[in-house]
């Protein structure tokens, strides 16, 4: 065996062993992570509201590359209104608000003796 030889050899088994190694996915939790507990199903976690826009006075949600506006489905969940503050979606029957600053809220100063107001606010030629 000549010398170029036995060093395509040896260069196409590092190949191998190297592409061998890295054939898991990194993106994929680890084995250990992956194994059930035995533990209940836990229902997935609700996406988080990073951007809001308005086109043509309609508003929207951006996540990712997808913009999703009311009556779409958004993590599983449907829109029924965005808001200043973020997304209020249906989950299971019930009324969410995804905010898009957690912990941050917008309140009046001076809060009047008066009802709660609605999460989502009735809308021009809205028939609700």
């Amino acid at each position: 065996m000549t010398l170029p030889n036995k060093i395509c050899l040896a260069a196409l088994a590092l190949s191998t062993l190297a592409s061998a190694a890295s054939a898991r996915d990194p993106f994929e939790p680890p084995a250990a992570a992956r194994r059930d507990a035995g533990g209940p199903a836990v229902a997935p976690e609700m996406p988080s509201v990073h951007q809001l826009v308005r086109i043509d006075g309609r508003r929207y949600v951006v996540d990712g590359h997808h913009r999703y506006g009311v009556g779409d489905r958004f993590g599983g969940a449907r829109i029924e209104c965005i808001v200043d503050g973020g997304v209020v979606v249906r989950d299971q029957g019930a009324l969410r608000l995804l905010p898009m600053f957690g912990g941050i809220y917008k309140r009046p100063s001076a809060a009047p003796a008066a009802p709660p107001a609605p999460l989502c606010p009735k809308s021009p030629g809205d028939p609700r």
